[in-house]
């Protein structure tokens, strides 16, 4: 495993500071369930929550590291819980998009001719859409709000853009 591309990527910094978050925010997302120190929905009225009302910040009560929300919800907790819902839907919308790039793909190139042209010209259709105006009205039209539906309308619309 000792290629030049390997070689190369070893010796760039940036690439190896991008692994590294990647790595990390995806150990943090899988293991935040058993990191957070809290329920993220939580509430701590007693401790997260200054006299006069305001939320407190990091450092104000030992227990809560990062502090806490408007809420009074312990932050690092809420960090933790987010992570994990962000890898789930950029992991399944990416494996959707592979699946339906490669599998058009694939058509494409194997049958050829007007098939070929047809699926090109559905790839330039649905480039020259705008992404987020699509997005919200297949959000609409799915009427199911949840990560599923999130996951599967990211999925559908970047599978051209791989």
């Amino acid at each position: 495993m000792d290629s030049r591309a390997f070689r190369r990527f070893r010796r760039n910094k940036g690439a190896l500071v991008g692994l590294f978050l990647v790595v990390a925010v995806t150990a943090l997302g899988v293991l935040g369930p058993w990191l957070a120190p809290y329920d993220p929905v939580e509430q701590f009225t007693d401790s997260l929550l200054l006299p006069n009302g305001l939320p407190a910040g990091p450092g104000v009560a030992p227990s809560h590291w990062l502090g806490g929300d408007i809420l009074a919800r312990d932050e690092l907790s809420r960090l933790l819980s987010g992570a994990r819902v962000s890898m789930l839907v950029a992991y399944l919308a990416t494996a959707l998009a592979v699946l339906i790039g490669v599998a058009l793909g694939l058509l494409s190139g194997y049958v050829g001719g007007r098939t070929d042209t047809y699926l090109m010209r559905l790839v330039d259709v649905v480039l020259s859409m705008p992404f987020l105006l699509i997005a919200i009205v297949m959000q609409r039209v799915f009427d199911a709000p949840g990560i599923w539906t999130i996951c599967i309308v990211l999925g559908v619309l970047s599978w051209t853009t791989l």
